[in-house]
């Protein structure tokens, strides 16, 4: 009686090999990836894990909205509202109210999942709302 073909395939292989998935010999080698150099600079730019922060310092007043951050392509973004009573409202795209704004409570931060692109609006309940934005930008990349 026979061993197995897969048992006396296995039985040639290197020990540190062994417990590896059996690959099929007729199986066509892996081509290589052929990239255009402009696939590849996007590739390596996405790669990059390096930025230059910005900070950008903002006072606003009470249902005055303001455009503190114009489109822009962004890798990072954090808003800070360093006031300690002001309740201040961003809006994205958009002019914020004190009712559409996505609402950032006294000495509170917003580091979003997703890194918005588009124009940042601040808006504020109180006169004399300040905060900072640091956010990291793609341009000159």
């Amino acid at each position: 009686m026979g061993l197995p073909v897969d048992l006396i395939a296995r039985s040639r292989i290197p020990a540190g090999l062994a417990n590896q998935p059996a690959v099929a010999v007729n199986e066509p080698p892996a081509q290589p990836v052929q990239l255009t150099l402009d696939q590849l600079q996007r590739l390596l730019t996405r790669m990059d894990r390096r930025a230059n922060f910005i900070e950008v310092d903002w006072v606003v007043n009470q249902n005055q909205p303001q455009l503190v951050l114009p489109q822009a392509n962004r890798t990072y973004f954090l808003i800070q509202n360093l006031s300690p009573a002001a309740n201040i409202f961003m809006g994205f795209g958009k002019p914020s109210t004190l009712i559409n704004g996505i609402k950032l409570v006294p000495l509170g931060d917003y580091e979003p999942l997703w890194v918005p692109q588009n124009d940042i609006w601040i808006n504020s309940d109180t006169n004399g709302a300040f905060g900072t934005i640091i956010y990291a930008s793609t341009a000159g990349r």
